[in-house]
């Protein structure tokens, strides 16, 4: 029998021990009756994806620079399908492009948590089939629990063994969130000890250390709101928003908004129209970015300690050499630079996400600079713990890539799909994006990786734009080896 089917077998027998005994430990932990397997050599995968951080914040974070790019490897190029929340999350969990796992958007009736209906035929369900114990803490998928578009806050997605998601629209919130913990909702209020991205810290770090006893491999998936803004304090007079953990205030008061000469770009008569039409923006405008920034800066110390927290207890319970870690983020964010501020969006800040790899078949402390997609993570996944994947997966593994540094990666597909959206190709030289409205960008990202000069209108480069929009066109009909 291969490893696979062997983990398989020794859940399933696990899973009819457990039931014999009642499900006490499902209503202690917010999850069903934890499966026991044969271990063999399948690693353990922890995931923490973070919520619109751009890549360059992760110089800031000293435990993800030193545990895990330290030791591990470091994609400088990785982008995620959609630079959107919920399209980019569901990648995550199918390993497809947007246009074949059919989630566009973060809004029903074409996105969010009521579109992705496939759920039961996703990486947690694969995993779980192959013997692996599986969680998952933090925010979900865009409307998932929220009781005003008719979901139920209760709800236990298929495929995960532990459960704890932030439910009921509350995910936004550092305090006063609230929490499925395996189908009962619990509530968190405003004291210090209530800090979300601590309380996600310590249900992880619970799993891990009951992982510690069993001999089935983990797969776990943590989701702080971190760097995201909490949407209560939009029009609220408030010194940070998103809130820092109170050990964390004002550690970066003094830090500049990044951005370069990319920053409230000076010249933008080569760009598309939605970006010509905005006006420089103004000193206040600066002012209020440069807040943010910092916001978003000290919001991200408390997820920084928690990957200090899971590399300990790991390393507390012998799981550190046998567990792969993964840290990145749904999508990016501009802060003003092309004077755009947010996501949905072609350029490096709105698609391009940190992704550091550490663990078996990932080491070195190197970093690889291929252009790389957050969809080649679950084909990773799937090849180091040896489970089968019940779809066609259109991204390729990673671990080539980690190994042979001069591997070449297929061109990365970008699009958004819903409302006046673009396709976009990044190639290691060159990125082509081509909007719904006409207009298209070819940039240089080797000569100009500030992405200001658009070369679409030069003679030179017209036969590369050909060739790139050739390309282009195949990837945005693509189904898994076609698009490999």
């Amino acid at each position: 029998m291969s490893r696979a089917g062997l983990l398989a077998a020794a859940g399933a027998l696990a899973a009819l021990v457990a039931g014999c005994f009642g499900d006490d430990e499902q209503a202690r932990d917010g999850g069903p009756p934890e499966q026991s397997g044969i271990r063999g050599d399948a690693p353990n995968v922890i995931m923490i994806l973070t919520d619109d951080q751009e890549p360059e914040t992760v110089r800031f974070m000293p435990h993800v620079r030193r545990q895990l790019a330290g030791s591990g490897v470091t994609f400088s190029n990785a982008y995620v399908s959609v630079p959107e929340c919920c399209p980019s999350r569901v990648s995550l969990l199918t390993g497809q492009y947007a246009h074949n796992h059919g989630v566009i958007s973060n809004r029903p009736p074409d996105g969010g948590f009521d579109a992705f209906t496939n759920d039961r035929n996703a990486l947690p369900a694969w995993l779980q089939e192959g013997g692996y114990r599986t969680g998952y803490v933090g925010k979900y998928l865009n409307g998932y629990g929220w009781e005003a578009l008719g979901n139920d806050p209760t709800e236990v997605p298929p495929g995960w063994s532990y459960w704890a998601a932030l439910t009921n629209h509350t995910e936004y919130q550092m305090y006063g969130y609230s929490i499925n913990a395996g189908g009962s909702v619990e509530t968190y209020g405003e004291e210090p000890a209530d800090y979300q991205t601590d309380v996600l810290t310590e249900r992880a770090v619970r799993f891990v250390e009951r992982g510690a006893d069993l001999r089935a491999p983990f797969f776990l998936t943590v989701a702080p709101l971190a760097p995201h803004d909490e949407g209560l304090l939009e029009d609220m007079d408030v010194p940070r928003n998103p809130r820092p953990a109170p050990r964390h205030q004002g550690r970066f008061a003094n830090q500049p908004l990044p951005g370069g000469r990319a920053l409230n770009e000076s010249d933008v008569s080569d760009k598309p129209r939605f970006v010509k039409s905005d006006p420089p923006l103004s000193r206040a405008e600066l002012g209020e970015l440069r807040t943010l920034h910092r916001s978003r800066l000290e919001s991200l110390l408390a997820v920084d300690d928690m990957v200090a927290e899971l590399s300990a207890t790991l390393k507390q319970n012998g799981e550190l050499a046998d567990t792969v870690f993964v840290y990145t983020s749904d999508n990016g964010y501009l802060l003003g630079q092309h004077r755009q501020t947010g996501k949905r969006r072609a350029y490096k800040e709105s698609a391009g996400v940190p992704l550091v790899i550490r663990g078996p078949g990932f080491s070195g402390g190197s970093v690889r600079r291929q252009p790389v997609s957050n969809i080649d993570l679950v084909s990773t996944i799937v090849e180091i713990s040896g489970v089968e994947p019940g779809l066609e997966l259109d991204g390729v593994s990673l671990l080539p890539l980690a190994r042979d540094e001069a591997r070449e990666r297929p061109p990365v597909l970008i699009e958004v799909l819903a409302g006046n959206g673009f396709a976009a190709i990044r190639t290691e030289r060159f990125l082509l994006a081509e909007h719904a409205k006409g207009a298209t960008e070819l940039y240089d990202v080797r000569r100009d990786p500030a992405e200001l000069d658009n070369l679409t209108r030069l003679s030179r480069y017209k036969p590369v734009r050909r060739e790139l929009s050739r390309k282009l066109s195949e990837l945005r009909e693509c189904a898994g080896p076609s698009c490999r």
